[in-house]
């Protein structure tokens, strides 16, 4: 199987080199262990739900990222997009992003493009697919949202 989690990050163009032998996918989650974590697990064979840091979870052949690992490539991530606090809001509340919302672009973006996005202030808020050019995009929707820290609380208001 390749490895979801390598491809991701590569899709976003940042990169983390994590010590393979601290990786546990355990249930379809994949989680980041630390050398006493692994070393137990490894001697008492340890039963858990989770452990260490969740990094994200592969559904239907898919990797989804959690929102600690969005965090730690935040800066390594080599395509951002800084947004308005009006786009950031609309944003997190689970909206596109159109060109009008955009405040500057850091890196190469292209059309299909995975990247992150910030506020003003250049804290994470999530990452979505570049739809059109944003520099020539005078309509529509220039950054599609595939999630934001936002997802939580709505998924917590379905409950």
């Amino acid at each position: 199987m390749a490895n979801p989690l390598k491809e991701f990050m590569e899709k976003l163009n940042a990169a983390i080199n994590f010590d393979e032998a601290l990786i546990e996918e355990k249930g379809g989650k994949i989680f980041l262990l630390n050398n006493y974590l692994r070393s137990t697990i490894d001697k008492v064979g340890l039963e858990y739900l989770h452990a260490g840091i969740y990094l994200g979870s592969i559904k239907q052949n898919r990797f989804i990222p959690s929102f600690p690992l969005l965090f730690m490539l935040a800066d390594k991530v080599r395509k951002k997009i800084y947004l308005t606090d009006k786009a950031a809001w609309l944003f997190i509340c689970g909206r596109d992003i159109f060109a009008e919302g955009i405040l500057h672009i850091e890196g190469s973006i292209n059309k299909g493009d995975l990247v992150m996005l910030f506020n003003k202030h250049g804290e994470c808020l999530g990452y979505g697919m570049v739809k059109q050019d944003p520099k020539r995009a005078r309509i529509g929707v220039v950054i599609k949202n595939i999630m934001d820290i936002g997802d939580f609380l709505r998924r917590e208001k379905q409950l």
